[in-house]
């Protein structure tokens, strides 16, 4: 085998490996979560294991030709586009109550080692107590395995599925282009279609809104639609594990993309040449099977979870822009292009899928009088990958039909589309970090010595007191204070400790304390810019104030 050959193989072995290592500890975790088991090394140790097999596997069975050079600087290339908004703390960004909400289950299996109870913990964890817990078990183990508190290792662990996500789309524009002499940079260009889609479906959905497993299972569902695409060229039964493996932990981290990766699943198994249909029966149960395991434990103990794909909640109104509509309309002509295409038709079956479940999630909706429809609307955030890819599609037949020189024109095309996708990404406003190492530490600090019920909060924004009084400081979801979010801003606690009205106790931003405060307060231990205050002469047992 040629070097040339070589590169081609181990850019896809590696892509797989990774993810699929990703993948089994994620899945392991939850099903021995599941039984009432104790979480520890194991999970980490097959995701290991898994991940050698894999690559080792896929390194033998993917067809030569995608550079290594060119997948390792999509891969890299993105990763330093994440990291860059959070380096150097690498902390959660984003302001959302979503973040909050994840943080506290990952608070919850970092300190238990366990997954919680459904039915007990509905007060104390709200919906969470039934919300798949995949990612939430990697960022405790990854956190485990690098010996730093989980929180630490959440934005990491997100970025890595983003950098993987965007090599994963990479390899897949490279298989729909094949034959054409723009495949190379047209397949960079892909990417840039995506962060310059409305920034909402893109980046925001990780750095605003605290999207979190949404985000990550996202590189779960692009493996196996990357898995199910080479299987539809080389018809390895290997593939179809792989796309199994990776349904099953796109179910434990995010179940609803699950149904567009099962209908392209579906279609290419049904539309298979030369096997038989009990053949094919056995192929599709290989893809099938652990994705029917993992959604069979879940629903046995969280049937509550159904309720969710019904319900309302706060998502971007679609507001493509005069970008957002150039990335449709090329999407439209690879579209027309893509029918006539072999290498396509996995990407047209999956693009069909994410359209009729978002057509099905609205009309659910619609019957249950939800005021939005959240669910159906959060599809858009999936449809801009397969959107992206048909895009450079249909910069590739433009291109031919102009008759502009390739590769030149191609080049030229791709690094206008990437420098477009690039500054849209870095103009948008960052929100700062919601976490802080210098709050949790007091959080903590807090937590251990004195009762939580009489502590207050005077931090930066209410979002910030709603992270500490739930994730750190471990108070429950049904209370009269996490209702009242907005009783947590700056000027409402200060007032309430003036005006005697507050908890004895406050972690507090020294910075944010006027002198009138500190005047009348001890400080009990200070992290850095953090610390925990007292009301002279006040103190506090249980809920009663002495």
């Amino acid at each position: 085998m040629g070097d040339a050959s070589a590169r081609g193989t181990l850019s896809g072995a590696l892509a797989a490996g990774v993810t699929a290592g990703l993948a089994s500890t994620s899945v392991s975790a939850y099903l021995i979560g599941s039984t009432g088991g104790p979480l520890g090394w194991w999970p980490p140790a097959l995701g290991l294991v898994t991940g050698v097999l894999v690559a080792t596997l896929a390194g033998r069975t993917v067809s030569a030709g995608t550079p290594l050079w060119a997948w390792t600087l999509a891969v890299l290339g993105t990763l330093a586009l994440t990291v860059a908004p959070s380096w150097p703390g690498l902390l959660p960004r984003g302001g959302a109550s979503d973040l909050t909400h994840h943080l506290m289950l990952v608070d919850v299996i970092e300190r238990t080692a366990q997954l919680p109870d459904g039915t007990s913990s509905e007060p104390a964890l709200g919906e969470m107590a039934h919300y798949t817990p995949g990612l939430h078990l990697l960022i405790a183990a990854a956190g485990g395995l690098a010996g730093v508190d989980a929180y630490r290792a959440a934005y990491p662990l997100l970025a890595l599925t983003i950098a993987l996500k965007a090599g994963f789309l990479f390899l897949i524009a490279y298989d729909v282009l094949a034959g054409l002499s723009a495949r190379l940079p047209l397949a960079f260009a892909s990417i840039g279609l995506v962060l310059f889609a409305p920034r909402a479906y893109s980046l925001d959905g990780f750095l605003q809104a605290g999207f979190y497993p949404q985000v990550a299972s996202e590189v779960f569902v692009l493996a196996g639609w990357w898995g199910l695409t080479r299987w539809h060229l080389v018809p390895a039964a290997g593939w179809l594990v792989f796309v199994g493996l990776m349904g099953a932990a796109v179910f434990a981290v995010w179940p609803i993309w699950i149904g567009p990766l099962m209908v392209a699943l579906a279609l290419a198994v049904w539309q298979a040449r030369g096997f038989s249909w009990p053949a094919r029966a056995r192929l599709a149960s290989l893809a099938i099977g652990p994705v029917a395991i993992v959604a069979a434990v879940h629903l046995s103990q969280h049937a509550a979870w159904l309720r969710m794909a019904g319900t309302s909640g706060a998502v971007p109104a679609f507001s493509p822009g005069l970008l957002g509509w150039l990335f449709a309309a090329l999407a439209a002509i690879g579209t027309r292009s893509a029918l006539a295409r072999p290498h396509t038709r996995v990407t047209l079956w999956f693009a069909g899928g994410i359209a009729g479940q978002g057509l099905a999630l609205w009309l659910l909706a619609s019957v249950r009088g939800a005021e939005t429809p959240y669910m159906a609307m959060k599809m858009v955030y999936l449809a801009v990958y397969p959107v992206a890819v048909l895009a450079s599609l249909g910069v590739a037949t433009l291109l031919q039909r102009l008759r502009m020189p390739a590769p030149a024109a191609a080049w030229g095309a791709a690094i206008l589309l990437l420098a477009i996708g690039l500054r849209g990404a870095v103009a948008a406003p960052i929100p700062p970090p919601l976490v802080t190492i210098d709050l949790d530490a007091a959080g903590r600090w807090a937590r251990t010595h004195l009762p939580p019920a009489c502590v207050d909060y005077i931090v930066d924004n209410a979002e910030q007191a709603y992270w500490l009084h739930l994730a750190v400081m471990g108070q429950p979801r049904s209370s009269p204070r996490t209702a009242d979010i907005d009783g947590y801003t700056v000027n409402r606690a200060v007032g309430r400790w003036l005006e005697g009205d507050a908890p004895p106790y406050a972690i507090a931003r020294h910075d944010l304390l006027p002198g009138e405060v500190l005047r009348e307060a001890d400080v009990l231990v200070s992290f850095g810019d953090a610390v925990v205050i007292q009301r002279r002469g006040v103190a506090c047992v249980g809920e009663g104030v002495h």
